[in-house]
């Protein structure tokens, strides 16, 4: 049986001609939006690709291993390295490139904590103000797991409101949440309004040492997910 997760109804949603824009993101400007809402997250680089400052690479790189990913100019598929372990693998990287076809690199630092889970969150309002459906993926793995469907998530619905805003969330019975899972859950959707109004959009998160949520914005290029 294949496994079941958002990508699937977002290729079949766009294959029909369904209306997904409220899944768009501008990917220039979705770190400036994660830090004004204060989420969780590891440090995040905006470099510009022609004037690179060398001793500061290496002080990341000493740091932390990274994602890096090319954006470009005028709209497009953004180039991506994952891992990236030195100021070599990195230049490696983005000599591959016509750097004046890319407006900026993006260079974020994953830290030192173990990756055991990842998950993502796509929240709507029906209309201006009034929140709409929600759904939370989660499984117990890297982002390889979920984004290209290696395991079938854990899935959680919030319907819209209603008699007094009263919202519930509702676990897939497909595939059983457990206790940890669940809190996991909740926790990440505390991040972004908590269930009653989620903050419309697309959100995903990694989960560091089964507890620590932290909030990422990447995915391998031919990904659903990607393409939002």
């Amino acid at each position: 049986m294949a496994n079941r997760n958002a990508s699937v109804w977002i290729k079949k949603a766009k294959k029909a001609g369904l209306d997904v824009d409220f899944l768009h993101q501008d990917k220039g400007e979705i770190y400036r939006m994660m830090t004004e809402l204060n989420l969780p997250m590891t440090p995040v680089h905006i470099l510009n690709p022609s004037e690179l400052d060398l001793e500061k690479l290496e002080r990341i790189f000493k740091r932390s291993w990274c994602f890096s990913r090319l954006i470009p100019r005028d709209g497009g598929i953004r180039p991506y390295k994952f891992p990236v372990k030195s100021v070599k693998e990195f230049l490696g990287f983005i000599e591959k490139y016509d750097l004046a076809g890319y407006s900026s690199v993006h260079l974020v630092e994953k830290g030192d904590g173990k990756l055991t889970h990842t998950g993502c969150i796509i929240a709507r309002d029906e209309s201006p103000g009034i929140p709409g459906r929600c759904l939370v993926e989660l499984v117990e793995g890297n982002g390889e797991d979920l984004f290209h469907g290696l395991k079938t998530p854990i899935r959680a619905d919030i319907d819209c409101p209603g008699i007094n805003w009263f919202r519930t969330i509702k676990y897939n019975r497909e595939v059983p949440a457990s206790e940890e899972e669940r809190k996991i859950v909740l926790l990440a959707l505390k991040f972004i309004g908590g269930p009653k109004h989620p903050f419309p959009g697309y959100w995903e998160f990694d989960v560091m040492d089964r507890k620590k949520i932290m909030f990422r914005n990447y995915q391998d290029q031919e990904t659903a997910y990607a393409k939002i």
